[in-house]
């Protein structure tokens, strides 16, 4: 479980599952603030994390089950994708979106009568900062 939670880097947290990552570029280190540039997704501020790797290149990296719905008021990070695809896998179903440039994975719990997303569907997600791993580029 701490492998899996805590990757020291993307090799180890690709090894054991999953990983969405999105390249980010570092605009500033604002007191308790990071606030970085992603491709595809625009300004994202997060808590800074302890351990912040060093340079401006860094990689955003989240599991695909980080990833969530997202409600009218959500708070966190939000993401605007594209379904492109999806596989039903039993106790989920995993979804492959598109994120600007970026290709990422959703799963989503099955629960029976639950209507699956459709392919062609925007949707609008929120990722809890504490779900996000940041990784040296």
């Amino acid at each position: 479980a701490e492998l899996y939670d805590t990757p020291v880097n993307p090799f180890v947290a690709g090894f054991v599952g999953t990983m969405n990552l999105l390249p980010a570029r570092v605009l500033s280190r604002t007191g308790n603030t990071l606030t970085l540039s992603v491709q595809g997704v625009g300004e994202v501020r997060l808590p800074k994390p302890d351990g912040l790797p060093a340079g401006d290149q860094l990689l955003l990296s989240f599991r695909p089950h980080a990833l969530q719905l997202a409600a009218e008021g959500s708070t966190g990070l939000t993401l605007q994708a594209m379904v492109e695809a999806s596989e039903f896998l039993g106790e989920h179903t995993r979804y492959h979106l598109r994120v600007g440039p970026h290709r990422l994975v959703l799963d989503r719990a099955h629960c029976r009568g639950a209507v699956a997303l459709a392919v062609g569907a925007c949707l609008s997600l929120a990722l809890a900062p504490e779900q996000v791993r940041l990784f040296a580029a």
